[in-house]
């Protein structure tokens, strides 16, 4: 344990002063650190429609410029296509997100010369960022993929994990603005071209693991068809992914101390046909307490591996009837997003795919079985000549629901040669959910930059401006970033739930949260996962609807500890520690606009 944690006590000490002296919202500054069975959200009140001026990209106005490279313009490389991912975190615990940006290198005459390198920007009082990755001691300018954000060793501090091409990267938070890259010392090692990853508490030890999806393995003096690029109906393009060799998706066990043990073979994963890995989450998707993990793969079956509680994995994503497309055959899956939708506790999961392939949405009927419910949801509504990669399900407008958004962009610069319903640069799609699984498109409502083009990748969702709804950041191909702040104009306040970990990690990952309001309840399980590439906010959003509060809250702590607490009203964020004592308690800001 390193002296982040002594600081994190007398944090706490801080918040707890603060608190007694009546300063809740100062004391944010100094913070870091199935019994009942749910029932439909449809006693939630009928809000109709709402009015507001949807989202806004504010990341020029806030100093988000830094382009993002993905290679050469022509992208006739499969690296090129895949993109970087983005992080939210409070790295320096002054209670405000800041944001981390992967980052790709330059690719000429065949060859990898070093790009703009990620970037660490630290978000100031005024909810403008800064550029803080030299004075953090982060540095790659390499080829670098998927962002996963954990605290690795409890801490307080959250550390970041870099995929990328070769091994990975993974930056521990030293507690005071800096990090010390220690992936080799970890015990990270394994090369390859690797994408998205997760951290959950597999054994539930109160240590995070990591698993990490690879995509295939590349090496720039052995290219396929001889170093050409392929070529279809006349036009040059990328090799797709059966001209590579895939490889194999790898699960960490944190032994503790800063140190990992690659315990793929010993966990059951040692048989994977095809791993063309692009998309990880983790959900507990069986109700049993242990979490589980699905991935979604490129021309491949997707995996759908159940924690078997011992250690061990089987993947039952053929019988359950998640692993392919509803004519049976495999898919291209890019991003995932696994949250109860439907309202019935359960977790269903959504998968988006390639051009004309629509994607995926299954529902979770219990006893392990999944049902595809892709056109009846609604969700196929303008999918079919998207190309997805980011999905993440969120409750954008505080109706109670559960919504969903997809950023999409095409791999192939020339698509519109290839087929003239085809286009690059592709806009969102955002649907508004009903919270019973049912979903309607409402992406022409939400502003000129939820509809503007442009060849987006991964995407994290948080609460950037604590004024209580989600806002999303978005990588792009050749681009700065986009921050879409959300003015949508909310039906309701909503209820935040932080957690603190004491048997269980640090920030609960895992957990489930559930939230009493007028008769239902709502589930969400605490992750950072999910979404394509990334890592969002560890946060459990709750919109309230037009309810003034919560009317109770029960906390299911990986520990196998359950708390209960509540009425709580709503507005506010709530720190919540294993034990069920609050923290504190943080009322949200009115919406700001730089």
């Amino acid at each position: 344990m390193r002296e982040g944690s002594r600081g994190s006590r007398n944090r706490l000490f801080a918040v707890l002063v603060l608190l007694a002296t009546g300063a809740g919202a100062a004391a944010w500054l100094f913070l870091r650190s199935a019994a009942s069975r749910p029932v439909s959200l449809s006693s939630a009140p009928d809000v109709g429609e709402h009015s507001g001026r949807g989202f806004v990209d504010i990341a020029a106005a806030v100093g988000l410029t830094k382009p993002l490279s993905a290679g050469s313009p022509e992208k006739l490389l499969i690296l090129e296509n895949i993109g970087s991912g983005a992080g939210m975190l409070d790295f320096d615990l002054d209670g405000r997100l800041d944001l981390f940006f992967a980052n790709a290198g330059r690719i000429q005459g065949g060859k990898l010369y070093p790009g703009p390198g990620v970037t660490l920007y630290r978000q100031r009082e005024d909810g403008r960022f800064d550029d803080a990755t030299a004075p953090s001691g982060i540095r790659f300018d390499g080829w670098a993929t998927g962002v996963a954000v954990g605290d690795i060793e409890s801490d307080g501090d959250p550390d970041i994990f870099i995929g990328a091409l070769g091994p990975p990267l993974l930056w521990r938070n030293e507690g005071d603005g800096t990090f010390t890259e220690c992936a080799r010392d970890a015990g990270f090692n394994e090369g390859g071209l690797a994408s998205s990853a997760v951290f959950l508490d597999y054994d539930r030890d109160g240590l995070l693991d990591i698993y990490v999806a690879r995509y295939v393995e590349f090496d720039f003096a052995r290219l396929p068809n001889g170093g050409k690029p392929c070529i279809e109906k006349s036009v040059p393009i990328s090799c797709g992914p059966s001209m590579h060799r895939p490889l194999p998706h790898l699960l960490y066990r944190n032994k503790g101390g800063g140190r990992f043990e690659e315990v793929s073979h010993q966990a059951g994963m040692g048989r994977q046909e095809n791993p063309y890995g692009l998309g990880a989450a983790s959900a507990d998707i069986d109700g049993d307490g242990w979490p589980d993990i699905y991935a979604a793969n490129d021309t491949a079956a997707n995996f759908l591996w159940r924690n078997q509680g011992d250690g061990t994995f089987e993947d039952i994503a053929l019988e359950t009837g998640c692993a392919l497309g509803d004519s049976a055959q495999a898919q291209s899956g890019m991003g995932i997003d696994i949250a109860d939708s439907s309202g019935d506790g359960r977790p269903d999961i959504f998968v988006s795919n390639y051009t004309e392939e629509l994607n995926s949405y299954w529902e979770n009927l219990g006893a392990g079985g999944y049902v595809s419910r892709v056109h009846s949801s609604g969700l196929a509504d303008g999918a079919y000549l998207a190309l997805g990669w980011a999905a993440k399900f969120l409750d954008y407008d505080q109706d109670g629901g559960l919504d969903l958004f997809v950023v999409n962009g095409h791999v192939h610069p020339r698509a519109r040669d290839l087929n003239p319903s085809w286009s690059y640069e592709q806009s969102i799609l955002f649907y508004r959910g009903d919270g019973r699984g049912r979903f309607r498109r409402v992406d022409s409502t939400l502003g000129p930059d939820i509809a503007r083009p442009r060849a987006h990748r991964s995407a994290a969702v948080g609460d950037i401006d604590h004024d209580g709804d989600l806002d999303i950041a978005i990588t792009v191909l050749d681009a700065p970033p986009v921050l879409l702040q959300n003015r949508s104009g909310r039906v309701g306040q909503a209820i935040v739930i932080r957690l603190r970990g004491v048997a269980s990690n640090r920030e609960g990952i895992g957990a489930k949260v559930e939230v009493e309001m007028g008769g239902a309840l709502a589930v969400r399980e605490v992750s950072r996962g999910g979404g394509y590439l990334s890592s969002s906010d560890a946060a459990a959003h709750f919109g309230l609807g037009g309810r003034a509060g919560a009317d109770g809250v029960r906390i299911l702590w990986p520990s196998g500890r359950i708390d209960k607490l509540g009425p709580l009203p709503g507005g506010a964020t709530y720190w919540i520690e294993e034990g069920g004592r609050t923290i504190a308690e943080i009322p949200h800001k009115s919406s700001r606009e730089p």
